[in-house]
Order: C-alpha cells, then structure tokens, then sequence
C-alpha cells in the first residue's frame, strides 16, 4: 500500500475514515495535526472558562448545554431569555457555515483557507472582548442582549467548521451536539 501525502488533496468526495489515513501518514505530519488539535481545544476550553466564571457567566463554547437550556426555559414561558440562547446557537452555527464556505470540500489541503478562518475567529474574539460589558435591551421586559457572547460564539462556530472539514473526519476542538453543525 502507498504511502499517503498527508498534504495532497482527496479525490473522494464521500467521509473517509480518519484511523485509515492516520496509520498511512507520516509521523511528522501527524505529529503537526495533533498538536494544533490541542492548542486549539486548550484555546477554547481556556475562553469558555473564562465565560463561565467571570464573563457571561455561561459556557458560549459548548453549546449542546445552551440546547439543553433553552428548551427547559422555552417549556417556562420566558421567550426573553430563550431568544438570546436561541441567538447564541444560531451564532455559532452561522460561524460553521461560514468556515465550510470559505475552506469548501471535505479533503484538507494546505491553503490560505484555513488562516483565514482562524483570523475571522480571531477577529470575532477580539471585538467580543472589546464590547464584553455592551448590552443591548430590545424591551423593557425582555433580558439585555450581549453582542460580545455572540461573537465569541461566532468564533468558535468558525473554529469548529475549519476542524470537522480536516479529511473529513469529525474533529473537533469545540464541544457541541454535532448534527447542527456537520
């Protein structure tokens, strides 16, 4: 069997298993792949603590527990706050469509795509960090919008769209249900 160049595009359109490409990579590059994988799941395991603890109060990277929290609030009538937890999935889900539209396909090549898409996210957590304390209250009643937590959320959608993408492996740096996203 031949070796693979981990850096060659597929010419398989459908999902390839990522154990049969890991045994038929070079150590290097697998090495390299591993290593970014955990910076990027220390990055954000390291900012949804943060938004956990002093932020917002809520973890903005993991979202299936938003899913979870949303529909017991729904089930409580109080649509203000299942608005904002319905903004923040959506966010985060609009960041996963944006990455597959940028880097497109699901072989991994080499290519600017994937800096640019780790610069959006960048961008996205930065201005979140600027605007962290901004407030937006749509009605008197309803529970202030937080326009940082979406962006955060924003990024991570971004991050986690760029890393399922990789050979078409489901690898991902983020924590959320997986359906709404892939």
């Amino acid at each position: 069997m031949a070796k693979l160049d981990p850096f060659r595009r597929s010419r398989r359109s459908t999902i390839i298993s990522p154990t049969r490409y890991i045994r038929e990579w070079h150590w290097h590059a697998l090495s390299v792949l591993v290593c970014i994988a955990c910076l990027l799941t220390f990055i954000a395991g390291y900012v949804n603590t943060i938004c956990i603890v002093n932020a917002f109060r809520l973890p903005l990277t993991a979202l299936t527990g938003s899913t979870s929290k949303m529909a017991i609030i729904l089930a409580q009538g109080r649509f203000d706050i299942a608005f904002h937890f319905f903004l923040l999935i959506f966010s985060f889900a609009w960041g996963s469509f944006i990455s597959a539209a940028i880097i497109g396909g699901s072989s991994f090549r080499i290519q600017h795509h994937y800096g640019f898409v780790l610069f959006l996210e960048s961008i996205a957590l930065g201005i979140g960090s600027l605007f962290e304390n901004v407030h937006i209250s749509l009605n008197s009643h309803w529970e202030a919008l937080s326009p940082s937590a979406y962006l955060v959320c924003l990024g991570f959608g971004l991050q986690n769209g760029m890393c399922t993408t990789y050979s078409g492996a489901v690898i991902r740096t983020t924590h959320v249900t997986g359906t709404m996203t892939d």
